[in-house]
């Protein structure tokens, strides 16, 4: 009995990193319907089913996470057959960095699938010829190039706003808080500076982790029983007892702390923007045991 082979289909890919984007007229559902309007016009007419698109999560950065991590295009990749489209919006909408998309383009290329671009220029592109893949390399280097761009321009505004003691960061790094300070223009700007209070806590972690070679949880019960004292009440071992320092934040301040006195920071403007993703990476990978 022979099997029946399904007709070549066309498979719609949407994104969006941030917030601008969507007031640029960049949202989800707009990208879906200029893939759609696409699929009608250029693949409907040539016999080409369609097979829906998929789309990644708001905050999904096509800078920090390749193609095929992304959940959304594993799907993708995971069901589409050799002869099948993939169609995007813009090219920044698949990838920001060369290497991902020349690695995107090489497996394209094995699995035969042809790509798709409706906004390229004014005008759409199918990038499945020579010369549309040609384009497509140049394109893709400026869009690398972009990105890198708006990262210097990101860390100068950075290292600027920290010189100042202004904040860069929704959450206050450990160990610091925000206050406000009307400026000479008479416009109010959030300002850091340390938390004398949660930066003795964690000098005490430090101790209690590096010379009585406490546990984490240990840890965590140590503190809770020193804040109950201090208020008047009662430290009690339960689930319901809200916890000011339990064990990850103690992790997370201990890396912290730590990382303050090994690059022996004094002011609140020497602290790197970069600081809170660092000291998730260290505290997952233990590197202060």
């Amino acid at each position: 009995m022979q099997t029946l082979s399904r007709r070549p289909m066309a498979f719609g890919y949407a994104r969006v990193s941030d917030m601008k984007q969507i007031q640029q007229n960049d949202s989800v559902p707009i990208q879906q319907d200029r893939i759609e309007s696409y699929y009608k016009f250029k693949l409907a007419p040539k016999g080409v089913d369609f097979g829906g698109i998929e789309w990644d999560p708001w905050g999904v950065s096509a800078f920090k996470q390749p193609f095929h991590r992304r959940e959304a295009a594993k799907r993708l990749m995971s069901i589409m057959q050799p002869g099948d489209h993939m169609i995007v919006d813009k090219i920044d909408r698949l990838t920001r960095r060369i290497r991902d998309l020349y690695s995107v383009t090489d497996w394209m290329e094995k699995h035969q699938i042809s790509l798709h671009v409706c906004t390229f220029l004014g005008t759409d592109m199918d990038f499945s010829t020579p010369v549309g893949a040609l384009i497509f390399g140049v394109f893709g280097l400026l869009a690398d190039f972009e990105s890198k761009q708006i990262s210097e321009r990101q860390n100068t505004h950075n290292s600027a706003c920290r010189a100042k003691g202004l904040c860069i960061s929704k959450y206050p790094a450990p160990g610091t808080e925000y206050y406000w300070k009307k400026g000479q223009d008479g416009k109010k700007r959030r300002y850091a500076k340390w938390s004398a209070t949660d930066r003795a806590i964690m000098a005490e972690l430090v101790i209690l982790r590096e010379q009585a070679h406490l546990s984490w949880d240990e840890i965590s019960d140590t503190i809770e029983i020193h804040l109950a004292q201090q208020n008047g009440r009662q430290f009690k071992k339960s689930a319901f007892y809200q916890r000011r320092w339990p064990r990850e934040k103690c992790r997370r301040a201990y890396v912290v702390e730590k990382y303050y006195q090994d690059h022996n920071i004094r002011d609140v403007t020497e602290i790197p923007a970069s600081l809170g993703i660092l000291a998730d990476k260290h505290a997952k990978a233990n590197h202060y045991k």
